[in-house]
């Protein structure tokens, strides 16, 4: 508890934990992530947007509009703050700090496939980072092998894919022998 000399045993699974010098002065804050203490990243907090709300526990653990989730730190250069996983979908999220709100977008992106005549997928629209279960087509004198990423069919795709952007994906074929 803040202010009060705790032992070292109930440190280790404590949520959060402030380390204070012999002054009083905060010299670290740290949460656990449910296996080791981590650092706090500093957003820690509710978040406004409107009605809707944003806790942030400094850690990883999210709760969207009363959803758990987790979050993570968006790539260096992003547009936007945190990657949020909440209740099946994936968000990118952008914090202020300053004025407690955030904004929040559900990207989506359209996968299209190249059957080479062969067979007709239809283009899907889906959220983004978010892993779907890819179609088997099928065709009398073909036999489908997989689907890749190229054209040149260098880089096969698993079938429960996670689409990072917009893309077309090539399906390769073998002739039946009969």
């Amino acid at each position: 508890a803040e202010g009060n000399a705790v032992a070292a045993e109930a440190c280790y699974t404590s949520p959060v934990l402030f380390v204070v010098d012999a002054e009083g002065n905060q010299i670290g804050k740290y949460g656990y992530d449910g296996t080791t203490m981590q650092e706090l990243d500093g957003y820690e907090g509710t978040y406004a947007n409107g009605t809707d709300t944003l806790v942030l526990d400094g850690v990883k653990n999210v709760v969207l509009n009363g959803v758990a989730g987790t979050y993570a730190k968006a790539a260096e250069g992003a547009a936007y703050t945190f990657d949020v996983y909440a209740d099946g979908s994936y968000y990118e999220v952008t914090v202020d700090k300053s004025a407690m709100t955030y904004s929040i977008n559900k990207p989506f992106v359209t996968i299209t496939f190249d059957t080479n005549g062969y067979a007709t997928v239809e283009a899907v629209t889906v959220n983004k980072n978010i892993a779907i279960e890819l179609v088997t087509p099928e065709n009398a004198n073909y036999i489908f092998r997989a689907w890749y990423a190229d054209a040149e069919f260098n880089q096969i795709v698993d079938t429960n894919y996670v689409p990072t952007e917009t893309c077309t994906l090539y399906a390769k074929w073998d002739e039946k022998v009969t």
